[in-house]
């Protein structure tokens, strides 16, 4: 029998000794509690579909002004996570709710929704042993683009105990592109930047006409940085890591990835 059965864990279960039942129900609990743990780690991004959360969970829907939830996620909270019809924001049971719809069913100002989440991020920070799942807000039922809700989200600082959708932690854009014999290029300046479909490029910083990769929010606004009758395709870009948006026409990103031509 092994006195001190630290440091079990590193050991093969082949090489205990087969006589030594302690050792090897102290292996087995170990194994069970690392699945365990495993078990309980938080995901990076909040799940497509969610019909049950572990304790200190919350689950983070978009709601209307009426407080119905009768579709879409919010009757995934009415039904499985303690959401009160009539209660049209904020905490109720093991649910959160971030109106944008209005009374009339029609969509909230963008800047309401916005003010919504700061009003999230701060409750989130002053429960620091939550952990909220939050969904895909908008996006459904109330019929926001998918990029209006990710531009907010990608503004916020969020707390760790708030999970995003993979959706809001990326920008989907247009950047006019250039080709000449060695391949597609960013500028017709002299310090041309070439690019390939389905790599990842990185800057250290994001400053709009200083620093990083600039793209259009809409398509038709790409004629107006390059000129049509010059560049020769336009590249559907996904953009990550810090963001300026305080160009009104195009966007700044630190990472840029080439989606398509």
């Amino acid at each position: 029998m092994i006195g001190n059965l630290k440091g079990l864990e590193n050991l093969d279960p082949f090489q205990l000794n087969k006589n030594e039942k302690t050792e090897r129900v102290y292996f087995r609990k170990l194994l069970t509690k690392k699945n365990n743990k495993m078990k309980k780690e938080k995901p990076q991004f909040t799940p497509d579909e969610i019909t049950k959360l572990p304790k200190g969970s919350i689950f983070v829907f978009g709601s209307n002004l009426n407080g119905k939830h009768t579709g879409g996620a919010a009757k995934t909270a009415l039904e499985k996570f303690g959401a009160i019809m009539g209660q049209a924001t904020g905490l109720q049971g093991q649910s959160y709710a971030i109106p944008t719809l209005d009374k009339d069913m029609q969509k909230l100002p963008l800047e309401s929704i916005s003010e919504s989440l700061d009003t999230l991020i701060s409750f989130a920070k002053k429960n620091p042993k939550l952990t909220f799942y939050f969904t895909k807000i908008g996006t459904g039922i109330a019929g926001f683009n998918e990029n209006k809700i990710a531009k907010i989200c990608l503004q916020k600082e969020f707390p760790k105990n708030i999970i995003q959708p993979e959706r809001f932690t990326y920008f989907m854009a247009y950047k006019g592109m250039y080709k000449d014999e060695h391949g597609y290029y960013c500028s017709p300046s002299n310090d041309k930047y070439y690019f390939e479909v389905g790599k990842k490029y990185t800057e250290n910083s994001a400053f709009a006409c200083k620093n990083g990769f600039h793209a259009c929010e809409e398509i038709i606004d790409v004629n107006k940085f390059y000129a049509i009758v010059h560049f020769n395709v336009v590249a559907e870009v996904k953009m990550t890591g810090c963001f300026d948006f305080n160009e009104s026409d195009k966007v700044c990103a630190s990472k840029i990835e080439i989606v398509r031509l």
